[in-house]
Formats: structure tokens, sequence, C-alpha cells
């Protein structure tokens, strides 16, 4: 019994002793590896760069050369032959844990935030945790706007290198920022001053809390403008260019005091939200044609949650038109929109929507203006020198329905925007659009008797091309105050020469904001 006790012991001593002499030997450093670390330590990373290779052909299984190799290449500003080295480093057995810190770093700086994720949650699973990683944790997050997830993250890693303690309460307060808590963004900046006064970082969250400062007040809660213009209109009765129709074509211009009013409500709001609303007020007096005189009232609301990466917004709007003192239309618009952040600077927007409009009576006939009007759009939008400029491109499709068969259509528009800085406290601006509309019954105007009016002389369908153009400065004068001069000319080419106009309107005023 005992022989067979001894050869049991013998026979698992045999099997088991040369296991763990190979792993003690793939644990244990390399003489040669040794060497490299050595130079390495001693940032002579050149030579230990070329001792480690060497280390590496030797010992292709050793996690530990792999490693430092990598960080050798890492030193050397050879970026991709690192990560491949750290990769091996975690794949090999046993693997060289240390080595999750060095890819989350490479991988993060690529940009590839989706990798970068993914190697995290590697190594969470493998129970590896440290401070450079819980940071970069906290960069990804962040990334995604998640910003309390971010600063849980942050606090972790300069909760665990006390080197890491300025850097993380800076990106601290970013993210604070994001979520507009500016308190305690502007502690996290005075944290990271006080960490080290003279550093880079400290000059940069010395400015940056300055900034914050500043807009924190500049952040109102209400604000007014209030304005008053005067615009000379070539054709405010919008008579067709041709003398054929409804006589010659004269006694149609005119000058008139725009007056402009309105009042914005943007409340600082917690987290993702955001909530704007605002009422306008718009009239314009003619001199002579009074009953032109045109008053427009807007009553409009924009919630909103932001998750990073996207936004949705519900734009949603009343407008109430009164024509000489009258009643002329009113207008409900809803119009949900995603809008996408892409790089910085620039950003989509795609929205579908729903419009409501009441008209009274048209004076040709009964031709009933009342519709339900269905849209989508597309719009791309860039930003730039320091978002002081704006560019926008928008193509529009919408589809009216109204009571009367005479105005259903549908139409497609382009437009292209573009606001820029030309000198200090000036900006240009200048539009242009392209409005194609086809109406989709015959019109019951026209036929026999129809030029009389200004009709085809067959039953037809109408069809307009208009196009509009906008060329103006905006001046800052001085704090609060704005002037703006603009010109206008709008061109209806249309298959009914009663709707066939040109219209040149000259504007120029005075804003005050506050």
């Amino acid at each position: 019994m005992l022989k067979i006790r001894y050869v049991t012991v013998l026979l698992c001593f045999c099997l088991i002793v040369p296991q763990l002499i190979q792993a003690e030997e793939k644990t244990a450093v390399p003489d040669l590896t040794a060497k490299g670390i050595s130079q390495f330590n001693a940032e002579n990373y050149e030579e230990a760069l070329e001792i480690l290779k060497q280390a590496g052909e030797k010992h292709p299984d050793s996690s530990i050369t792999a490693y430092y190799l990598g960080r050798a290449y890492k030193e050397t500003g050879n970026y991709p032959e690192a990560l491949r080295c750290f990769r091996n480093a975690v794949n090999m057995t046993p693997p060289y844990k240390d080595a999750y810190a060095e890819i989350i770093e490479l991988v993060y700086n690529q940009g590839d935030m989706k990798e970068t994720a993914a190697w995290i949650e590697k190594a969470e699973k493998e129970n590896v945790s440290s401070a450079s990683i819980a940071f970069f944790k906290g960069k990804v997050l962040a990334r995604d706007n998640k910003n309390a997830a971010a600063v849980e993250a942050f606090n972790q890693a300069k909760g665990s290198e006390k080197s890491l303690s300025q850097s993380a309460d800076y990106e601290i307060a970013n993210a604070y920022v994001r979520d507009r808590k500016y308190n305690e963004a502007k502690l996290s900046l005075q944290a990271v001053i006080a960490a080290d006064p003279n550093s880079e970082l400290a000059t940069f969250a010395r400015e940056y809390d300055a900034a914050l400062d500043k807009g924190v007040k500049e952040i109102k809660t209400w604000s007014f403008a209030v304005g008053a213009a005067y615009q000379y209109d070539d054709n405010v009765v919008v008579k067709p260019s041709s003398d054929t129709v409804a006589g010659p074509a004269t006694g149609k211009s005119d000058s008139s005091i725009v007056n402009t009013f309105s009042v914005n409500y943007q409340p600082t709001m917690k987290g993702n939200w955001s909530f704007n609303g605002q009422y306008s007020l718009y009239n314009n007096t003619y001199f002579k044609i009074y009953k032109y005189d045109l008053m427009i009232h807007s009553l409009g609301i924009t919630p909103g949650y932001d998750f990073g990466k996207v936004a949705v917004l519900l734009p949603t709007n009343f407008s109430y038109t009164l024509l000489d003192e009258s009643y002329y239309s009113d207008l409900f618009t809803i119009k949900p929109t995603l809008h996408f952040n892409l790089k910085q600077g620039h950003a989509l927007q795609i929205a579908a929507g729903y419009g409501k409009r009441d008209v009274r009576e048209n004076v040709i006939g009964v031709e009933e203006r009342d519709a339900n009007i269905l849209s989508a759009s597309a719009a791309y939008l860039y930003r730039f020198s320091n978002g002081e400029g704006f560019f926008r491109l928008r193509y529009e499709y919408s589809a009216e329905d109204t009571d009367g068969a005479n105005w259903d259509n549908r139409g497609s528009k382009i437009s292209a925007s573009l606001l820029a800085p030309v000198a200090k406290n000036v900006k240009a601006l200048l539009s242009t659009e392209a409005y194609f509309q086809r109406f989709r019954n015959i019109n019951t105007n026209s036929g026999p008797g129809g030029p009389a009016l200004g009709f085809p002389a067959t039953p037809s369908k109408r069809s307009d091309d208009v196009y509009n153009f906008i060329a103006g400065l905006l001046w800052d004068i001085k704090k609060n105050w704005g002037l703006n001069v603009q010109y206008l000319h709008i061109s209806d080419n249309s298959n009914f020469p009663i709707y066939n106009y040109n219209r040149n309107v000259y504007t120029a005023g005075i804003e005050y904001r506050f």
C-alpha cells in the first residue's frame, strides 16, 4: 500500500513540477529582457528598443518582453508597433495585465471610441483596474455626454493616482459645464489651479474660469429686442410684371416704417434638457398704401433633449396675421427635428412637420386657402470663426392640401445662407432660395374669359418658380445696439400672368437688445 502511495505522489510530482517550472520561466524576466528594461528605465529608449527586439525574438512567448518592447516602441513614436506588442502581451500566458492601460490610451488617441470602450470592458472583466483606465473611461463617457458617470470615473482616477488629479479636475469641470452645473465647474477649475498654479493647465483653467464667469453673466433667462427700420418696397401690391394684366404697373411702390419686438425665454435646465420660448411682433406700416399694412404675432416654443451626438427638438409655433388691421390668416406648425453633431462645427438636421393654416376668403372668386400642410426637410449646418460665422444648406419638400382646389400644391424649396464676419463687429449676410411650386388641379379661372383676369385662355394647371435673394450687413455699433442694412429681391416666374412679378425691398434699421 505504501509503495502505491509513493508511486502516486512521485507521478504527480513528475507531471506538475515541469508545468510549474515552465510557468515560472514565462513569468521570470529573461536576462536579455532585464537588460532592455534597465536601459528603458535609464531613458535610453533607442538602446532599449534594440535589446528588447532581440529579447522578443529569443523569447517570443514572454509577455513581459512584449510589454516592454511595446513601451519602447511607444517612447520612440512607433505607435502601431507599440499597440501590436501590447495586444500580444495581454494574449500570452500569463497575460501582462499592465498592457491593458497602454492599449486603451493608444486606441483612444486614435479616436476610436468604440474600440476604447471595448478594451475598457475587457480590462474590467479581467479585474484590471488602474487610475489610467479610470481616466480614459471618463473620457469615453464624456464623449457620449454621460457626464455624471464621467465625473465618477474621473474622481476614481484622481483618487487612485495623485499625479492625475489636475487633469481629472479639468475634465470634471468640462463635464459639469456640459450639464450646466456652473458653480461645480468653477470649484473644479479652482482645484486645477491650486494643484500647480504655474502649470500650463492652470493657465488654461484661469482663462476657462474667466470665460465661464463672463458666459454665465451673459446667459439670460429673459432677453428682449426692440427694432425700428425704414423700408422702401417697389412692388407693395405684388402687381404682375406685364402691363397687360390689371392695367399699367404704376402706383405700386411705397415706403414704410417697420417696428419689431421680441421676448426670448431660455431657462437654465439641469441635465440634457433644453427649452426655448419666444414671442415676436412684426408691424409694417406704409406711408400711402394703407390696405397693405401688415402685423404678425408669433409665439413659439422649442423643448429638446441632447443625447450627445444627436439632439431631439420639437419646435412648435403659432402665428396670427392682420392685414389692414383685420384678420388675414393664422398658421400652426409642429416640426420634430433630429440634430446630429458631426465633426467640430458641422451638423446635420432632419425634420418632418405638420401645419394647419386658415386664411380668409380670397378676393378672386371662391379660392379657399385653408390647408393641412405636411413637410420634410434636411439641412447641413457649419459654424466657423469661433461661432461667429454660419453657413446653412437646406432642402424642404411640402404638400399643401387646401379646401379650395385652385391652391392644392406640392413644392420643393432649396436654400443657402451665409453669415460671415467681414470686419470688427461687422457681419455680411447672403441668402438665396429657389421654390418650385406645382399646383395639382386645373385652375377654375383659366379657360375662356381667363385672359381678362390674367389667367390662361385654355384650362391649365398653375406652375410657379420663385427665386429670392438677400444681401445685408449687420453692425454691432456699441453694446446692445445693432444696425442692419438689407436688400431683398423676389422673382416669381409663373405660367399664370397674374402671379408673375418682380419685387425689390430695401431696408435700413436699428435694434436695441437687453
